[in-house]
């Protein structure tokens, strides 16, 4: 029983691999292939076991696709009924999932749909994306051969998404090809045949299996292009393929020989490939290979002068390519009678019913007409006594709203005007302060000392742009934090004499606009953090880099500052023995409730979480 189980396994990934669809058919059976067919078909009769009998009619379906698929349909449904029998839900699916494999080679694309749809419901319970990927490509392939190229390109993508995900490089490669055939439906030649070339050219995406189709699509791209040199050796290279080439890719060759041959003028040599592909497509049920062949033979009869024959070409293809063209409108038309049908009859028993309501109230209304009409004239007195009262209200609590949105506004106005003002002030003191400092220090011999007030001039200079902003902006109760850091960065750059060239800044700040309360210590923090890069991190260093970010995160804000020298290490070292710019900045993160982390790898890096902030609306 439990090598069964692992043979039904098998059969669903031999199925799986059988659902990538287009048509490939060979004609009749070989002779070895019919011994086998028939040695099957014997060990059936003799056999008892439901499961081991599916494993048979896995094997006839899979030796028929290509050469029967009438004969494959018969087998595949009996291993349908068998799965089902046995409740074996995905072997199910996937039969029909392969009836879909079957149906499409010859155009039967509704059926071949209705199955897909069943099959798609069934893994899509199950969650079987690989089985998925399979049917969203053979929905691709019904979509594309009945002319609606937008769906058939939708549900392409998504096989390829699913294939990608899963890293199924040949499932990759099929989908591919099947977007590069809609491009080349689509005219556009060139692209067609560059993803060809991406799938020829990779040794990954490359399946030997399939490689006649990628030979005959990117043949076809290049007749197209007019290279027909290089298209006709790769139709004769596919040829070379003998009796293991199926019919539609041998039918494709030989119309694209045919078609290169007219090109060329060679119209007998063209007749002969023509000839042979439409036989092919005939036996096969290849409409579209027949058509285009029987539009490349009125060519070569005309150009021969045989104009009966042109003739008799030209009522076949007419024939044929009303046939394909009809199938489509004979079944719109059809759903679209049918729901005329239906909506008609529903109106007609809507009508009758609407028919004999209205006849009841007529009788009701005519025994109530007097009693309402009088409730009516009633209730309408009153209703126009309150409208009048409530409309009397609303004029003039609408008249006291516009009174008070004029007083708040105009206040409003003046609070932002004085704010603005105050803020200027508060900025030009600091400036005055900072002019001082700088002033005093011309006059320190101490170079410690003089050091000391330079950092609290910048400080000072910190809080100014700060103030500068607000004034500047038109919200005064928060900050552009963008604008504040480029300011302050680039003020502490001039006050250390650095030049861009020397050390080179990069910047990431998210458009914030934070409340003062909160911008006041995280500049203050942001001073001291760049200083102290500036002033220590890029002593002999070449290539110099400073990164400021700030940035906000899972109702977090996050600052950083990160350089590429030796960046804190020597100054952090001296703080563990109490230095101010140290205690200044944990004493601002313990306000902000921020936690502080620093790394110390190829340079020095400190993150500032920030729990306790405030952002302006």
């Amino acid at each position: 029983m439990e090598n069964r189980i692992l043979a039904l396994g098998f059969i669903i990934s031999l199925s799986l691999g059988m659902t990538t669809v287009w048509a490939e058919n060979n004609g009749e059976l070989s002779a070895s292939n019919t011994i086998v067919r028939d040695s099957i078909l014997n060990l059936i009769e003799l056999e008892v076991d439901d499961s081991v009998k599916m494993q048979y009619y896995n094997q006839l379906r899979r030796l028929t696709t290509f050469d029967r698929p009438d004969e494959a349909l018969i087998y595949n449904a009996k291993f349908g009924e068998l799965a089902n029998k046995l409740s074996f839900e995905p072997l199910y699916g996937m039969s029909k999932a392969y009836d879909a494999t079957l149906y499409i080679p010859i155009g039967r694309y509704e059926e071949a749909l209705q199955s897909l749809l069943e099959a798609e419901r069934i893994f899509d319970r199950l969650g079987n994306q690989a089985a998925l990927g399979s049917i969203y490509n053979s929905m691709g392939a019904v979509y594309e051969r009945t002319n609606r190229d937008s769906l058939a390109r939708i549900y392409y993508q998504r096989s390829f998404n699913i294939a990608q995900e899963r890293g199924d490089l040949a499932r990759q490669s099929i989908a591919l090809t099947n977007i590069s055939e809609l491009y080349f439906r689509g005219g556009d030649f060139e692209k067609s045949m560059q993803m060809m070339e991406e799938v020829l050219q990779s040794d990954e995406l490359l399946h030997a299996d399939y490689l006649p189709r990628y030979q005959l699509i990117y043949a076809n791209s290049l007749l197209a292009m007019e290279k027909n040199s290089s298209a006709r050796e790769i139709y004769e290279e596919i040829l070379l393929g003998g009796e293991e080439l199926n019919a539609f890719i041998r039918a494709s060759s030989l119309l694209g020989l045919g078609k290169f041959s007219n090109k060329e003028q060679n119209f007998s040599t063209a007749k002969n490939y023509l000839k042979s592909a439409k036989e092919i497509a005939i036996a096969q049920g290849f409409k579209e290979i027949e058509r285009d062949a029987y539009s490349e033979l009125i060519v070569s009869y005309q150009n021969t002068g045989d104009y009966q024959n042109a003739f008799t070409a030209l009522l076949d293809f007419s024939a044929i390519k009303d046939s394909l063209e009809s199938v489509e409108k004979d079944r719109n038309l059809i759903n679209a009678l049918t729901r005329f049908e239906a909506d008609k009859k529903e109106q007609e028993i809507q009508l009758l019913n609407t028919q004999n309501e209205v006849k009841d109230l007529q009788i009701q209304k005519a025994n109530r007409d007097r009693v309402i009409f009088m409730i009516g004239l009633i209730a309408l007195g009153v209703l126009a006594f309150f409208a009048f009262r409530l409309q009397r209200i609303k004029t003039k609590n609408n008249q006291i709203l516009r009174e008070k949105n004029v007083l708040i506004s105009k206040t409003l106005e003046e609070k932002n005007i004085l704010l603005k003002e105050i803020h200027h002030r508060v900025k030009n003191n600091l400036q005055v302060i900072s002019s001082l400092l700088k002033l005093q220090s011309q006059y320190i011999d101490d170079q410690k000392a003089v050091m000391a007030i330079a950092e609290g001039r910048n400080r000072v200079n910190s809080m100014a742009i700060l103030h500068q902003n607000l004034y500047r902006d038109d919200d005064v109760r928060g900050v552009n934090m963008e604008d504040y850091f480029v300011n302050l960065i680039q003020g502490l750059f001039d006050a250390y004499n650095i030049e861009d060239e020397r050390i080179k800044l990069k910047t990431r700040i998210n458009p914030l606009t934070l409340d003062i309360d909160t911008v006041i210590p995280l500049g203050l923090i942001a001073n001291e953090l760049v200083s102290n890069a500036l002033k220590h991190a890029f002593e002999d260093i070449a290539d110099a880099t400073l990164e400021v970010e700030l940035w906000e995160e899972d109702k977090s804000l996050f600052f950083k500052v990160k350089d590429n020298g030796i960046g804190l290490s020597k100054s952090v070292d001296a703080n563990k023995k109490g230095g101010f710019g140290q205690k200044l900045i944990n004493s601002l993160a313990a306000k902000l409730e921020a936690e502080i982390q620093v790394v110390r790898v190829n340079g020095t890096e400190v993150v500032l979480r920030i729990n306790e902030y405030q952002k302006v609306a």
